[in-house]
């Protein structure tokens, strides 16, 4: 999955990702005492965030997606390889 602008965004797959991965942290697999507030913060800040990107340009819905998928959620990141 990459959400790299030359490689085409896939925006519902990047979402899943995100929203995976916090859910998980609060009530799946991951959750934990530190998981579980940091995970309610991010969601907070993710979905906050999101309202002021939704209506931007490409490259801008494309910066957050890819901030939230690999620096906050910790995913492998395409570049990195």
């Amino acid at each position: 999955m990459s959400c790299i602008v030359e490689a085409g965004c896939d925006c519902p797959h990047a979402f899943w990702l995100i929203w995976g991965c916090l859910t998980d942290c609060v009530i799946g697999p991951r959750a934990d005492a530190n998981s579980i507030g940091w995970a309610t913060d991010a969601m907070h800040r993710a979905s906050s965030e999101w309202l002021s990107v939704a209506e931007a340009d490409h490259s801008t819905v494309t910066a957050y997606l890819d901030r939230w998928v690999y620096d906050e959620c910790g995913y492998a990141s395409p570049r990195s390889n």
